[in-house]
C-alpha cells in the first residue's frame, strides 16, 4: 500500500521509506495473527489524523480569517456522482460477499479498503463513469438481490456509513478553501506544488524550465531549475508579485504518530 500510494503521488518517496522502516521495526510479537488486518490497521491510525489534522487546521485558518480560496463546485453533478458511486460500490461490495463470503467476513478491514479503493477508482476513472458502466453495476445488484435475497438483506446494511461520507466530503471541501498559502513569488523553493491556477499563469511566458504540471499532488514538486524559473517570472513583465501554493500535509510526524497509537493499539489488546 505504501509503493502504491508513491505510485499515485498522493506521498513522497521519503514518507513511503519511513512507513516500510516503521513497520519493519514492529515488534512482531505484538502482531495478531490476522496479519491481512495488521497491514491496514497502521492506514488507519495514520489517515484519520490526518483528516482531523486537516479539519482543525482550517478551523485555526477560518479563526484567524486567512485568506480563503473559493473553489467552483457544481453541486448538482457532484450529489449525481456520489448516487452512481454509492450504486457501484454497494453492487462490488454485495458481489464480492458473494463470491467469497468467509474471507470477508474474517478480514473486515481488507474488505473495507477494497471497497474505498474501488470508490476512489469509480470518481477518478471515465471508464466507470459511463453510463454503460453504471447500468451494468446496476444490472447485477438487481438480478443478484433477486436470486439471493437471503445473502442482500438491505435491512442489516449499515446506511449511517453511506450518509456520513456525504458529510465527510462537505467537511472536505469547506477545508479545501484553506489548502492553499499565497507567498512573494521571490520567497519560492524547490519541493514546494503551485497551484493549478499559478502553473496555467506561466502559459504566456516563454521562459525556460517554468513548471507546467497542474496536477496538484506530489508530481508537481518544483524542481531547484523550476523554482528558480518561477522567481524569474516573478521579476518579468508578465510575472506577479505573489503565487499560490498548495499547503502540504505533514505525513511524516503522522506517520511516526500512527505507529505509536498502533503500537499502544496491539499493546492493550
Amino acid at each position: 500500500m505504501a509503493v502504491l500510494l508513491y505510485a499515485g503521488h498522493l506521498w513522497g518517496a521519503g514518507d513511503s521509506k519511513l512507513f516500510a522502516f516503521s513497520y519493519l521495526c514492529f515488534p512482531i510479537s505484538l502482531l495478531s495473527d490476522s496479519t491481512l488486518t495488521n497491514s491496514f490497521l497502521p492506514y488507519i491510525f495514520i489517515f484519520l489524523p490526518a483528516f482531523f489534522w486537516t479539519v482543525l487546521d482550517s478551523i485555526h485558518q477560518a479563526i484567524l480569517r486567512k485568506e480563503k480560496f473559493h473553489m467552483p463546485h457544481d453541486w448538482r453533478a457532484e450529489l449525481k456522482g456520489y448516487v452512481w458511486i454509492l450504486l457501484e460500490v454497494v453492487a462490488f461490495q454485495h458481489l464480492s460477499t458473494l463470491i467469497s463470503p468467509d474471507f470477508f467476513a474474517q478480514n473486515p478491514l481488507v474488505h473495507a479498503a477494497i471497497s474505498m479503493i474501488y470508490a476512489y477508482l469509480c470518481s477518478t476513472s471515465g471508464f466507470f463513469k459511463r453510463p454503460i458502466c453504471i447500468a451494468v453495476h446496476g444490472a447485477a445488484l438487481a438480478v443478484a438481490m433477486y436470486l439471493f435475497p437471503v445473502q442482500f438483506s438491505f435491512a442489516s446494511v449499515n446506511w449511517w456509513i453511506y450518509l456520513l461520507v456525504p458529510a465527510i466530503l462537505l467537511l472536505q471541501s469547506w477545508s479545501a478553501q484553506y489548502n492553499y498559502e499565497r507567498i512573494p513569488t521571490g520567497s519560492v523553493q524547490a519541493g514546494q506544488i503551485l497551484s493549478a491556477g499559478t502553473v496555467l499563469q506561466f502559459l504566456p511566458s516563454r521562459i525556460q524550465n517554468l513548471p507546467r504540471n497542474t496536477v496538484e499532488d506530489m508530481s508537481a514538486r518544483l524542481s531547484a531549475a523550476e523554482a528558480e524559473a518561477v522567481r524569474r517570472w516573478g521579476n518579468s513583465k508578465q510575472g506577479k508579485a505573489d503565487v499560490v501554493i498548495v499547503r502540504k500535509i505533514p505525513f511524516a510526524p503522522l506517520i511516526a504518530f500512527g505507529f505509536a497509537v498502533f503500537y499502544l493499539f496491539q499493546l492493550v489488546r
